[in-house]
């Protein structure tokens, strides 16, 4: 049976074309101007095209909810619960419910709904007694008028809804345009679902992708990732098992909502993932995730566990990564909300067993041109990844926003109490001056507890702020906690071939290389004008040999060291040029690139050097 221009549509009208027990049927045509043109339904309930138990079904290139091959203007009807327009389609949309079937290919179709009340694609058992394998759901544009979403029925307003006992469905590339949920996947137990390359955009309160009781589930993947970008939430698990949600970019508009949300339970979810392409990138919101657990959670067989957050961004948010939510006297509404202190427990539980977070305690300078962090932490006996993340700024919290993956390293914990470890940088100290870190801790687990042998990630530990003291030694030479006294300065110019203004720095703090000790308030003033006269003489252009035109090709970055065009580039920054290109100088050029409105980060490539 193949496709062919025909135009189906009876206003109240049940069914327009219904497929029961049929084998090798394509309906429409990959030619999406020789498809057909699926109009009317006004009755509630109804199914435009609903499959039973048949098998190797193509529905393609085919027009749903149009009339005569045009958008009508929406005429609303006064008495009609569902708000459902004249000729445009409503309830049910392509609604496969079949028995034991197979091969199911729904693609390149388009889909209007003027009402509410609709699903739009679904795929389902709904007597959980039937088999669906095989199951392809791409390309197909989706769409609902926002003006016909009404309030007693938008719930029901989904794009794409999968249930039951399914396996190998594929949900790609498909563009969703204001559903209330944009795809939803229910009751299906280690289906192995893929949900990849899908566009997912509304201006009504929505959700973008909601998962309940299912497992086996791929949300996006490196070079897969979905763009989900709705007003409310991007993607709530209400119960859930062996997920991965990776290299998704998720925007949330709702600044009192999250970009992920666990809800009541979920367990072995991994939210990123360490390889290059698997991170999130997670925008707006109050949290990029959110993990919500009652006291009485156990009593509905909701358990939190496993979850898992390894190496993702966070854009545009003034908060935190993680926020932990809790129901501390099963009323189901939140009682404790955000960073919650380490040592807190909730009926010997909680979300991730409440494992604690690191607490970085202090920097210290090698004098080698490497520095320590030390930090702390309590844990059981075990394996770990820590990660470190830098900030942007110092959030409400005080606790890790996680902007900037700064990378990871893996410990053994005794699990003896509290116990320092420490985590070299490379360096001096005042290349971090006012760099702001913090941590996590993920537990890793044995091999068979799930493909990625990640546990439970903790939240972000408190954010550490590096700032570089002004200290007065025995000895009458001002020095920085990063071991650079003047003496070390003057070193540094000379061997950078400035000997101008090295003697010049000299005679400035002659007074300072004899033995008499200076007052407190007269160092502090000598040290900052110092600082002053440092940027001075090391932006001079005497005796430097760099060229006047900053090329960026190729692009500089964090690493390039002692050349010409770096200590252009940090002339035009105007911090010192001392031509190595280290967290200070990429903290600056990320600065530069915030006030340009330029991709930020941190390196001057031509766009960036181009705004100079």
């Amino acid at each position: 049976m193949g496709g062919g221009q025909d135009t189906l549509g009876v206003a109240e009208r049940d069914t327009l074309l219904r497929l029961a027990d049929v084998d090798g049927i394509e309906i429409g045509h990959i030619d999406p101007a020789l498809g057909n043109m699926f109009a009317g339904n006004t009755a509630q309930g109804s199914q435009t095209l609903p499959i039973w138990n048949s098998s190797n079904i193509t529905i393609q290139g085919n027009r749903f909810g149009v009339g005569g091959g045009e958008n009508p203007d929406p005429i609303a009807t006064e008495n009609d619960a569902s708000h459902v327009a004249v000729e445009l389609f409503d309830n049910g949309g392509l609604n496969p419910i079949t028995s034991n079937a197979e091969n199911i290919i729904i693609r390149n179709n388009e889909l209007y709904n003027g009402g509410s009340g609709a699903v739009l694609i679904r795929v389902s058992d709904t007597q959980d007694i039937f088999n669906i394998n095989n199951v392809v759901i791409d390309n197909n544009v989706i769409t609902y008028d926002v003006d016909y979403i009404d309030s007693l029925s938008e719930q029901y307003a989904e794009g794409i809804r999968v249930t039951g006992i399914l396996f190998d469905v594929t949900i790609d590339n498909n563009i969703i345009t204001n559903a209330v949920v944009g795809i939803f996947i229910q009751n299906t137990e280690d289906a192995n679902i893929d949900v990849i390359n899908n566009t997912i955009t509304s201006e009504i309160d929505s959700l973008g992708i909601g998962i309940q009781g299912a497992s086996g589930i791929v949300i996006g993947g490196i070079e897969n990732g979905n763009s989900i970008d709705v007003t409310d939430l991007g993607i709530e698990i209400l119960g859930g098992d062996n997920m991965r949600i990776q290299g998704n970019d998720i925007t949330n508009q709702n600044p009192e909502s999250a970009n992920i949300l666990v809800n009541f339970g979920g367990t072995n979810i991994l939210v990123g993932g360490g390889s290059e392409g698997e991170e999130n990138i997670l925008s707006g919101g109050i949290a990029g995730l959110a993990i919500f657990y009652s006291v009485l959670g156990d009593d509905f067989g909701y358990f939190l566990d496993n979850i898992a957050y390894v190496d993702n961004i966070l854009e545009n948010n003034q908060t935190d990564s993680i926020w932990w939510i809790l129901d501390t006297d099963g009323d189901q509404e939140p009682d404790e909300l955000g960073p919650i202190e380490n040592g807190f427990v909730l009926d010997g539980m909680g979300i991730n067993r409440l494992i604690y977070y690191p607490i970085i305690t202090e920097v210290a300078d090698n004098g080698d041109n490497t520095i320590t962090v030390s930090y702390e932490l309590e844990a059981s006996a075990g394996d770990y990844r820590i990660e470190f993340y830098q900030d942007d700024i110092v959030s409400d919290s005080g606790h890790g926003i996680g902007n900037t993956f700064g990378g990871f390293e893996e410990i053994e914990h005794s699990g003896s109490g509290v116990e320092t470890f420490t985590l070299i940088l490379p360096g001096v100290l005042e290349d971090y001056e006012g760099f702001i870190m913090s941590a996590t801790m993920t537990e890793i687990i044995a091999p068979g507890t799930n493909d990625w042998n990640f546990g439970a990630t903790s939240q972000f530990g408190p954010q550490f702020v590096f700032v570089i003291e002004e200290v007065v030694e025995e000895q009458p030479t001002p020095t920085r906690s990063s071991g650079g006294s003047v003496q070390q300065q003057v070193t540094n110019l000379q061997n950078m071939g400035k000997e101008e203004q090295a003697q010049e720095l000299k005679d400035q703090f002659e007074h300072l290389f004899d033995n008499k000790t200076p007052t407190i308030e007269s160092l502090l003033t000598q040290i900052q004008q110092l600082k002053t006269l440092l940027i001075q003489l090391t932006n001079s252009n005497t005796n430097i040999s760099s060229p006047q035109t900053l090329s960026c090709i190729p692009p500089l970055r964090r690493g390039d060291a002692r050349t010409d065009q770096v200590q252009l580039l940090q002339q035009k920054l105007n911090i010192i040029a001392d031509g190595i290109f280290g967290p200070q100088t990429e903290q600056s050029v990320r600065n530069f690139q915030i006030t340009k409105n330029l991709t930020v980060d941190g390196i001057a490539g031509n766009q960036t050097c181009s705004a100079f």
